[in-house]
């Protein structure tokens, strides 16, 4: 049982997944904005709100790691995948992608959007496609000696 939840986090951290729930926050950033502030109308706090989301998305797994007994090869997984984040600013920034597309996706739908949504959708997707270039092009660039940190942070291992 233990084993499945460990190998059903992997997933949930390797693509598509990952991406899948981005932009699945991405589109709820918004309505959650709005239900909280309680008007429809457009309001430059969903900045912070915004930043305070990305806050959340980082802490709360992190004190779950803390907190629950997990085996010690996924959390070999994970520090990997942190040492790579805090060496490569793209590998964070290209999450933005994917919220924004959620953002885009849910002021698609809503029907319309403040210009200060718009703003902050189309912020989050260039300054997104400009990390997931970057990071392209470093994982181009990559020699087959680090093989392995591509593995740790592409792929879920198979057992």
């Amino acid at each position: 049982m233990v084993a499945r939840v460990e190998d059903a986090l992997r997933r949930l951290e390797a693509a598509p997944l990952s991406q899948a729930y981005q932009v699945a926050i991405g589109f709820l950033v918004v309505p959650a904005f709005v239900r909280l502030r309680g008007s429809d109308a457009s309001d430059w706090r969903l900045f912070p709100f915004f930043l305070l989301t990305l806050l959340a998305v980082r802490v709360v797994p992190a004190v779950i790691r803390h907190l629950l007994p997990f085996s010690s090869e996924l959390r070999s997984y994970w520090f990997a995948r942190r040492i790579l984040a805090k060496r490569y600013d793209s590998y964070q920034w290209r999450k933005l992608l994917w919220y924004g597309l959620g953002m885009t996706a849910y002021l698609g739908v809503s029907g319309g959007a403040g210009e200060v949504e718009r703003i902050l959708a189309l912020a989050c997707i260039s300054s997104g496609a400009a990390g997931e270039i970057a990071w392209r092009r470093r994982e181009a660039k990559t020699s087959d000696a680090s093989a392995p940190a591509r593995l740790v942070v592409n792929q879920v291992p198979q057992k």
